[in-house]
């Protein structure tokens, strides 16, 4: 029986239901529509000419997002509200297929994490003492060559054609919508969508395997790869035959966030840092918050002074902005900052880096000017209008699991 067939089961759908509400980052309002979707078999007209073969898909429409501080724009992809259902039904039933990516593949799996990666690099003993290379992939999912992809998704669904051949009638329309207007394009796995995530670790399966195979010390977290040798001309081999790969793969290295490290020198992946038995945020990730918490303030007191604002409800603003950032989610497909960060680091060194860096920002709310003037404004006055210290709250998500 095919994996689509279980778009008809309810008791599928209700599983689905009750794993989106314990995992993801769903606000009230969409909790609600899933519900109400599910329990009204909304699904149900768009399932069964899926499972017949009649189905065919919108045109999804594309979105090209600022990314800060940078010129450079993310592009994602979405169709309609009941197909993206459908698709993220689909996507979690495809964890079924989970044990055939490499062990040392983390994204976008149960029971993987990205604590489970750092974990399992430094379970690795004297890891510290050796070499190492990292590299980010420039636009991963939406440079995934099709063509190329599709033998391999075949060959893994080798005994589901019916789903294989619904996915690649996905992936092979070339059309999208963008500003009102149908345009013509390669979309590769388009990032966004729900189905991205699974084509995007199957796509990479051979270069998970490789290092797997040889029992090299590696990890792939999506566009992120890291990998070590305790001897430089090793870690050389190791990084030619990536770049061959990818080459291979059509894909390319985002040369910015490619680096070597040597032994017994900090090393980042993730957003983390590793430093003689420690891990912090990386210097990369302090560089991004703190520039966001600056662009933020700076806005924020223009705006203050434009609309003739209090300063009690500009900083009431900009306290609401990071809690949000930082505590719950800054949009609706990233998780939280801290469920990111939290269970991985070590330390809270970064962090109160991160809390003074904000409450100097707080300060300046009140002259647009970093001074010592900005002191009147005191801790427990912003205290009271809703600041959270990420350093207590660092050391309360740790007395949690303890507890637990």
């Amino acid at each position: 029986m095919s994996l689509l067939n279980t778009l008809l089961q309810k008791e599928k759908w209700q599983e689905f239901l009750d794993y989106k509400f314990r995992n993801s980052n769903q606000t009230k309002t969409e909790e609600i529509e899933l519900k109400k979707f599910v329990e009204n078999n909304e699904y149900l007209d768009i399932a069964k000419n899926i499972v017949d073969g009649t189905y065919v898909f919108s045109i999804p429409t594309k979105t090209l997002i600022n990314k800060s501080g940078v010129n450079k724009k993310r592009v994602v992809y979405s169709f309609e509200y009941k197909e993206n259902i459908i698709l993220k039904f689909i996507s979690y039933q495809l964890h079924n297929y989970d044990d055939c990516f490499a062990t040392n593949c983390y994204s976008f799996r149960k029971n993987m994490s990205v604590k489970k990666a750092f974990f399992n690099l430094l379970s690795n003993k004297g890891i510290s003492n050796y070499y190492c290379y990292k590299l980010d992939i420039s636009n991963y999912f939406n440079s995934i060559n099709i063509d190329k992809f599709l033998p391999i998704l075949k060959e893994t669904l080798i005994k589901d054609e019916k789903l294989y051949n619904f996915i690649k009638n996905i992936l092979l329309v070339d059309k999208s919508v963008l500003n009102g207007e149908v345009i013509t394009e390669k979309r590769g796995a388009m990032a966004g969508t729900s189905l991205s995530a699974f084509i995007a670790n199957l796509y990479l399966l051979e270069l998970d395997k490789y290092f797997e195979n040889n029992n090299i010390i590696y990890a792939r977290y999506s566009d992120d790869i890291i990998v070590f040798a305790e001897q430089k001309e090793k870690l050389n081999k190791y990084r030619e035959y990536i770049l061959k790969v990818l080459n291979q793969k059509d894909l390319t290295v985002n040369s910015s966030k490619e680096n070597i490290f040597e032994p017994n020198q900090p090393w980042s992946f993730l957003g983390f840092e590793y430093d003689n038995g420690q891990i912090d945020l990386s210097k990369v990730t302090l560089k991004k918050i703190k520039d966001k918490i600056r662009r933020k303030a700076r806005s924020l007191y223009r705006w203050k002074e434009k609309k003739q604002k209090t300063l009690e409800h500009t900083i009431k603003v900009l306290i609401r902005i990071f809690n949000n950032k930082f505590y719950r989610k800054e949009n609706l497909k990233d998780l939280s900052w801290c469920k990111w960060f939290f269970p991985v680091i070590t330390t809270h060194k970064t962090l109160q880096i991160i809390d003074n860096y904000l409450i100097q920002n707080i300060r300046y709310l009140s002259t647009g000017k970093y001074s010592k003037k900005n002191f009147k404004i005191k801790y427990d006055y912003i205290k009271s209008l809703g600041y959270k210290s990420l350093v207590n709250e660092f050391y309360k998500f740790k007395e949690g699991i303890n507890e637990n």
